[in-house]
């Protein structure tokens, strides 16, 4: 059981960035076997089409003890710096040695991502050091989501991507891994493995929600957010990935 959690605004405000650190630190429960953090910025301020390349800091050690010494943390957070997403992971190691290569956000080239679940599939376990993760977004990579998510169909994850080379973040869950999203009333929304995390992160930053802005995602709907858009927080797509990577196809 891996935990991920999330934020994403134009830039993120001050008070989803708060509710975001405070279940970042609570995701600690659901894996303490390493935990890593990662952000994306506009470049050149208001009205650049352009998004900076993913900052990403990792290591193999427990979400509590990272955030007592880590000061890549706090750079990467500080609110100034205008973050339109930032993604945390807390791994709870199934597969793959304990190391900073399996800890996760796992870098693909272009592709940066972060999962909870467990795959069993033989080409996702090719090797026992390696994490079923780095398979699954090499092959991401490699041959396009389309079909990897086909391939997986009937085992229990939940991803969430970032592919640089098209600014855009990437949310999908089977029925058997949960994901929960929370919409502030200030055009930021953040998301989370654990629903009870954003809830309780959320009313003690006294995040304003949106009504009916807690809600659970619905398995095998994929999500994709334009990190180019005005309105960044808003999905580009909501509905089936088919009809989404198909096109493209």
């Amino acid at each position: 059981m891996c935990g991920i959690v999330g934020a994403i605004g134009d830039p993120i405000n001050e008070s989803a960035l708060k509710t975001f650190h405070t279940a970042f630190y609570l995701n600690e429960l659901r894996g303490g076997d390493g935990c890593g953090i990662m952000s994306m910025s506009a470049v050149g301020g208001a009205g650049i089409k352009r998004i900076g390349m993913p900052d990403v800091y990792k290591d193999h050690e427990a979400t509590s003890d990272y955030l007592q010494t880590g000061k890549d943390y706090e750079e990467i957070t500080k609110f100034s710096s205008g973050k339109r997403v930032i993604i945390g992971h807390a791994r709870a190691a199934t597969k793959g040695i304990l190391n900073n290569d399996n800890t996760q956000p796992i870098i693909a080239e272009h592709i940066f991502g972060v999962m909870n679940g467990t795959l069993k599939g033989e080409r996702w376990n090719k090797n026992e050091e390696v994490s079923d993760s780095n398979f699954l977004f090499d092959a991401i990579r490699e041959e396009g989501p389309l079909p990897v998510l086909e391939a997986i169909k009937d085992e229990p994850y939940a991803l969430v991507w970032v592919d640089a080379l098209e600014d855009k973040v990437f949310m999908i869950r089977s029925k058997d891994r949960p994901m929960s999203i929370l919409k502030t009333t200030s055009d930021s929304l953040l998301f989370a493995s654990d629903y009870n995390f954003l809830d309780f992160s959320a009313r003690f930053h006294k995040a304003t929600i949106e009504k009916n802005g807690l809600f659970t995602v619905e398995p095998n709907v994929l999500i994709v957010w334009d990190l180019k858009a005005n309105f960044v927080s808003r999905p580009e797509f909501v509905g089936d990935p088919k009809e989404y990577f198909g096109k493209k196809q």
